[in-house]
This record gives structure tokens, C-alpha cells and sequence, in this order.
């Protein structure tokens, strides 16, 4: 039996002129290291909506290195099949 864990959440609107059915798509790992879980989602909603989430485990933050929001800037500005979905939309 696995050991209850404990993470932080972020989550990021982003608005598009029209809407579209993206779908569903999820990630694991990136851009946590091997030695981390987290991962993320990305969604379409209506009205030209998507919604992006990653999850990071609570034993991380404290690492005085480690900046959650600093992780997951990185993530919607480098990743190149994020950044293609989420192009032309504002946050």
C-alpha cells in the first residue's frame, strides 16, 4: 500500500479569441527531475477557454532551490508542443 502524499497546485487561464476542442492532454515528470513526481494537465473549455495545471509534491518546496512558479513559467515558455497549443491566447 502506497503512502499518502501531499502536493501544491497551480493553475493558469488562458483566453482565446475562438474556441476550439483541444481536448485533454497530460504530462508527467517534465520539468521536474527523475527524482520528483508532478506532472500537469491541460484542458479546453468553452468560450475559448484552456486551463493549464501542474502539480508539484510538497517534500520539493523545501528545496531552497526550487521555485514552483519559476518551474512552471519554464514549462508554458520552452516546451514546444505547449507553447504551439497555447499560441495566440493570453493568461
Amino acid at each position: 500500500m502506497q503512502r499518502q502524499t501531499y502536493a501544491i497546485g497551480i493553475k493558469e487561464l488562458w483566453k482565446f479569441r475562438r474556441a476550439d476542442r483541444t481536448g485533454l492532454y497530460s504530462y508527467d515528470g517534465w520539468p521536474l527531475g527523475v527524482e520528483h513526481y508532478g506532472g500537469g494537465w491541460l484542458y479546453a473549455m468553452p468560450e475559448g477557454f484552456r486551463i493549464l495545471r501542474a502539480r508539484f509534491p510538497l517534500w520539493i518546496i523545501h528545496d531552497v532551490n526550487f521555485d514552483p512558479h519559476v518551474s512552471f513559467s519554464a514549462f508554458t515558455k520552452t516546451d514546444p508542443f505547449i507553447r504551439q497549443i497555447l499560441e495566440g491566447g493570453r493568461s
